[in-house]
């Protein structure tokens, strides 16, 4: 509110999705994080593809992480969800793996079976009363069968041309256009990287997934990681 506004009829208009700070001021951003502070989650062993095949070698079925969408279909107020950023750090590498590859998928339906962390989002402003309509899990996920025929890829890349490095961190950020200036070229250094991903909304119901894998992959890397959202009304 303006303070100014009955003395002089000032009005201020700001586009909240130019500024996080607008989104957390009143209320709708959303942050979640390893449970604990140095204490890696560890992932699915062995992940190889992300072939449409219902086994656990497949990040199809097997992901990083799961956001689904658990507010109400038919109800006028339902939120959408829109990822801000995802950063991970790996501390457990892809023993063995050539390469790494990443794709997100967005699906209807709530897939979660079982396994992993479930991970409490919180809000980063103190004063805002709403809680979070997203169900995360990050870690060793079981999904409940392969994709259904409403499910679309909505992100898919190249994270790293060579095995991954201790300490490597990644930085997705969604709605950038902006082109990274970043290399895949691979090495024994650790590497902070950036990659540019589409807007993606999650609406009520709606779920999506972060899938992983690399070529001969033979272990469960573990990452740190921090992921942030907005929840608000579509159109609003």
């Amino acid at each position: 509110m303006n303070p100014a506004f009955p003395t002089n009829s000032a009005q201020k208009v700001a586009n909240i999705w130019n500024n996080e700070y607008a989104l957390a001021d009143e209320g709708s951003y959303f942050l979640a994080t390893n449970p604990t502070v140095n204490t890696a989650i560890a992932t699915t062993t062995s992940v190889v593809d992300d072939a449409l095949t219902n086994t656990a070698t497949h990040a199809t079925v097997r992901p990083v992480a799961y956001l689904f969408n658990q507010d109400s279909v038919n109800s006028p107020t339902a939120v959408s969800i829109y990822p801000r950023f995802l950063k991970m750090l790996l501390s457990q590498v892809p023993t063995s793996a050539t390469n790494w590859g990443y794709a997100m998928r967005l699906d209807n339906g709530n897939r979660y079976t079982s396994g992993g962390s479930t991970i409490t989002p919180v809000n980063p402003n103190p004063n805002a009363t709403k809680q979070s309509k997203a169900l995360l899990y990050f870690g060793a996920i079981v999904l409940n069968g392969l994709p259904s025929g409403s499910a679309r890829i909505v992100a898919n890349g190249l994270v790293d041309s060579a095995i991954p490095v201790t300490n490597d961190q990644w930085l997705f950020t969604f709605g950038n256009s902006a082109p990274s200036m970043d290399q895949l070229n691979g090495g024994t250094v650790a590497k902070n990287m950036v990659y540019n991903v589409a807007p993606i909304v999650i609406p009520p119901g709606w779920g999506l997934t972060l899938e992983m894998w690399g070529t001969s992959n033979a272990a469960a890397p573990s990452w740190e990681f921090e992921f942030g959202w907005a929840e608000r009304i579509p159109g609003l």
